[in-house]
């Protein structure tokens, strides 16, 4: 009977790292696909608030777990760009926050919008990325020595950036003291 739970396990164990070596095989191909440009057929007219709250409300459950408070102040826009690929972009900035926020701290997120130009804001009180890193989070398998003990392949960020240089746009990292204050201007 032992033999077989450690057979079990051990396939168990093989899964887990063959569903970890195909996510990160995928995330490569979607990062080399959009640096490409072969998503601009995917861009459409879609209410970038909605995609907002939309993954306000597929965090919601785990940030009420954690006890992290969320504050929105989301404007009104329509955006012409790949809402699949924009969706990503947010759920992994997003999921970033709520990884480094520490229990019972603070997220908030906005959108303002000035001449046609969308500013996107996620500020959350972690513990920040040192600013000799900043660069750096977004090169390909990178982990900064906070990370390093979280699960992740480091290709997250690489996909952010790829999506957002995509789309035109630039992401800022700067200290939101503590934390980290992100700008996203599309």
């Amino acid at each position: 009977a032992l033999s077989k739970n450690l057979d079990k396990e051990a396939a168990a164990g093989a899964l887990k790292e063959a569903d970890q070596i195909l996510n990160t095989f995928h995330a490569l191909l979607r990062i080399a696909n959009i640096e490409k440009g072969r998503r601009h057929q995917g861009f459409e007219r879609f209410p970038l608030h909605t995609l907002l709250y939309d993954v306000v409300e597929l965090y919601e459950p785990a940030l009420e777990e954690k006890n992290i408070r969320l504050k929105t102040t989301i404007s009104a826009f329509d955006y012409l760009g790949d809402k699949d690929l924009m969706f990503q972009v947010f759920i992994n900035l997003m999921d970033n926050a709520m990884k480094f926020t520490p229990v019972g701290g603070t997220i908030s997120l906005g959108l303002t919008v000035q001449n046609e130009v969308a500013t996107v804001t996620l500020c959350d009180s972690g513990a920040g990325i040192p600013e000799h890193e900043r660069a750096q989070v977004f090169d390909r398998f990178y982990r900064s020595d906070i990370s390093r003990h979280l699960p992740g392949n480091g290709l997250g960020l690489s996909l952010v950036r790829a999506a957002i240089d995509l789309h035109k746009g630039t992401i800022q990292l700067d200290d939101n003291a503590p934390g980290l204050k992100i700008t996203v201007t599309l």
